[in-house]
């Protein structure tokens, strides 16, 4: 059974609620569903929730969120050859801004410097192989890491 989750901007606030269609209150108009259209509560909607999810953090938050995007980015540079390759390195770009949030700077490096030995094994594919490898072990090691200091 799909579930959508639809979100009522508040019209004399910033505040983002978002529930299940079967809790909804109000009529359509007041809630939009979570759809990027050309319209200007989809783009309003999508403004704040990319505003409240990445910038409105602390600022050790905000130093980790741009931290992983960069050393995300020099994985992506692993990937594909020419336009490729920057498609690559924008979508992990991205992914290490979600990195980011769920972990701190210290997590952080550890995954980054799994990532630079992956690197320095094969080369061509086989160095795209090991980078992939040694970013899942380095995550799984963060959160270890994590999970152990947080106790």
């Amino acid at each position: 059974m799909l579930i959508a989750l639809y979100i009522a901007l508040d019209r004399s606030s910033t505040s983002i609620t978002s529930s299940p269609p079967s809790t909804r209150k109000g009529s359509f108009p007041e809630w939009t569903p979570l759809i990027i259209l050309p319209s200007l509560d989809g783009l309003k909607s999508f403004y704040y929730l990319i505003k409240v999810r990445f910038f409105d953090n602390s600022t050790p938050t905000n130093l980790s969120i741009f931290y992983s995007s960069i050393y995300m980015a020099f994985v992506g540079s692993h990937f594909g050859m020419g336009l490729g390759n920057t498609i690559f390195i924008f979508l992990f770009f991205i992914l290490g801004a979600v990195i980011g949030i769920h972990f701190k700077i210290i997590s952080s490096t550890i995954i980054f410097l799994f990532i630079f030995i992956g690197s320095l094994f094969g080369q061509g594919n086989g160095t795209t192989l090991a980078v992939i490898l040694f970013f899942i072990l380095g995550l799984f090691v963060a959160n270890k890491f994590k999970k152990y200091f947080a106790n």
